[in-house]
């Protein structure tokens, strides 16, 4: 997944109202709106796209080197025109 196709889904759960995106591997994209996930498509992520996303998300490269023995991560990601986004890994 490219930098820039990670900023068309944030940008698509924006324009839908959800208050969480949830990348997850094994599932597509799902979108929390109202309390409820929906998700987007039927293309399941795999790990190799959550590493992705998770590498354009935490965009320290300093976060990035200790992955392997990354517990937990929070953040923040903005896309201009359109959000700033809370990250969690």
């Amino acid at each position: 997944m490219t930098p820039e196709q990670l900023q068309n889904l944030l940008g698509v759960g924006v324009k839908n109202g959800a208050s969480d995106i949830h990348f997850r591997p094994g599932d597509a994209p799902l979108y929390r709106v109202n309390g409820v996930l929906h998700p987007l498509g039927d293309t399941k992520l795999t790990a190799e796209h959550t590493r992705t996303i998770a590498g354009v998300l935490m965009q320290d490269p300093m976060d990035m080197h200790s992955e392997a023995m990354l517990q937990e991560w929070d953040g923040s990601f903005s896309v201009p025109g359109v959000a700033r986004f809370r990250v969690n890994a």
